[in-house]
């Protein structure tokens, strides 16, 4: 062969290459980390002009779509709703030539703030699909770590694969939600105790108030301080900080709602703004408002962007309001330490049917809300629920002053008191399990990813699963998920096919 013929044929195979290279199927996952029911876009490309393309979830066939001319093929999907906490695989399959692509899709349920998933501090998870009525009596320690001395008076919260908690030592700490091994970079010495205040977690960044009238924010993966904060308020900050509309919303001893930018730091035009009375409460967002209780026996609401008064409000009681206010709808409960738990609509502050409801002793907590209920305990160890629309579903008496916040997940309910750590069934309250929590423990459970996460008195964070094993140690395939062969993908013919693509 010639050099010209060796040079031709060299090109021939690298165009070849080039050309296979461009043509190979890839998929690409939006997004790649959620919980079930969460809608994800599947993209892929280099698939076949007008190729029928089967996506999968695992081996269950979600979506039928057509490629475009350019072999680019779009579907959205929605992860089912048993989907366990680990690893799954999502394929696009060709349907005429076998070929395609996958990606792994992670579930997690995470709780990134305090009492719920997001500023409504609503109590509940409604993702959580591991832990159930029938294995929840069978939780055993998973791992314990120190968190100092005395654990805050806060809880923890899972975001990312990863459970922060505060300490009175003035440290944050951070841990692998699975293992209990410590976060590179924690724990960050705050330098000031934190006391009341639950860490709140989103855009990378954890956000934390100590004593030192400082809301600190730091890297949610390595630690390190951010720029734009901490910022200086005018009172201790023992209220637990707030996400949302990209903002972060703080009450402070002083008197005072704050709202700052969640990236920059600046705070938000409009605020401060008065609300006099300490703030222990964490400010709920919903419906563009932002509410706060103080132990000036006042619920007050502002607009959330602006600072503006909104009318109805404040709704006064007639005793301190340490519960921050649940949303649901267009609804909110809180309770206060005059024994009332009150049902008011967000947009005037005015009572719902039935509300309030008297019950004879002090409500700390802040309520959850799921299934039609309210659920909230109070001191003499009360644990009740109420329906919303009316009239009392169950009440149990616990052992010891129920102090906490309760939280709903998957049909239980997980409540402390002042002596143990509870599991119930929301439908009769009956105990599903309980621990004791070897200290006068005030703080709160919450519950991911089959995990709960308690921050006990006796300074130690405790995560309890099933057995005391790892959720994904007893699924198959483990934490990655069991990746399926393209063999074992077979279409449902009853699936009618999306539209095809724009070219």
């Amino acid at each position: 062969m010639t050099l010209v013929h060796r040079i031709v044929a060299a090109a021939f195979i690298l165009a070849l290459t080039i050309a296979a290279a461009v043509a190979a199927p890839a998929v690409t996952l939006t997004p790649r980390i959620g919980p079930p029911t969460i809608a994800v876009n599947v993209a892929g490309s280099g698939f076949g002009a007008n190729a029928a393309v089967d996506i999968y979830f695992n081996t269950a066939h979600l979506c039928l779509a057509f490629a475009n001319g350019a072999g680019a093929v779009s579907c959205s999907i929605k992860v089912p709703r048993d989907a366990q906490p680990q690893g799954h695989w999502i394929s696009m399959l060709q349907r005429n030539n076998g070929t395609g692509a996958q990606e792994p899709f992670t579930v997690r349920t995470d709780m990134a703030q305090f009492h719920g998933r997001d500023a409504r501090h609503n109590g509940n998870n409604p993702f959580e699909n591991t832990l159930t009525r029938d294995n929840v009596g069978d939780l055993d320690t998973l791992w314990s770590q120190p968190i100092g001395p005395l654990s805050s008076l806060g809880s923890a919260v899972v975001a990312s694969g990863r459970v922060y908690v505060g300490g009175v030592n003035g440290k944050l700490y951070a841990f692998n939600a699975t293992t209990g091994a410590t976060i590179a970079g924690f724990p960050v010495n705050v330098a000031a105790a934190i006391r009341f205040s639950t860490p709140a977690v989103g855009g990378g960044r954890v956000f934390v108030g100590g004593d030192d009238l400082k809301l600190h924010a730091y890297n949610a993966a390595t630690g390190a301080a951010v720029t734009g904060f901490p910022r200086i308020l005018g009172g201790l900050v023992q209220s637990t900080p707030s996400l949302a509309l990209g903002n972060v919303y703080v009450g402070s001893n002083d008197g005072k709602l704050n709202a700052f930018n969640a990236t920059t730091g600046v705070p938000v035009s409009g605020f401060p703004v008065n609300a006099p009375g300490t703030v222990y409460a964490s400010p709920s967002v919903s419906g563009g408002k932002v509410y706060v209780g103080t132990l000036n026996n006042s619920m007050y609401a502002f607009d959330a962007l602006t600072g503006a008064a909104v009318g109805g409000f404040p709704k006064i009681t007639s005793a301190a309001i340490y519960s921050s206010l649940a949303a649901s709808g267009a609804t909110g409960f809180f309770g206060s330490t005059d024994g009332n738990l009150y049902g008011v609509r967000l947009t005037s502050g005015t009572n719902t049917p039935f509300f309030p409801i008297v019950t004879g002793s002090a409500i700390y907590g802040s309520p959850a809300i799921a299934g039609g209920k309210v659920y909230f305990g109070r001191t003499g160890g009360v644990f009740t629920a109420y329906f919303i629309n009316g009239g009392l579903a169950w009440s149990r008496t616990l052992e010891g002053d129920a102090f906490g916040s309760p939280m709903v997940a998957n049909n239980v309910i997980y409540t402390s008191t002042a002596n143990r750590l509870y599991a119930l069934s929301t439908a009769t309250g009956a105990i599903l399990w309980s621990t004791d929590t070897t200290s006068n423990s005030l703080n709160s459970p919450v519950v991911a990813d089959g995990i709960l996460y308690y921050p006990s008195d006796d300074g130690f964070l405790y995560a309890f699963s099933v057995n005391g094993l790892s959720p994904a140690s007893r699924l198959a395939g483990g934490a990655l998920g069991v990746r399926p062969a393209f063999s074992d993908l077979k279409p449902d013919r009853s699936l009618k096919a999306q539209r095809l693509i724009a070219d």
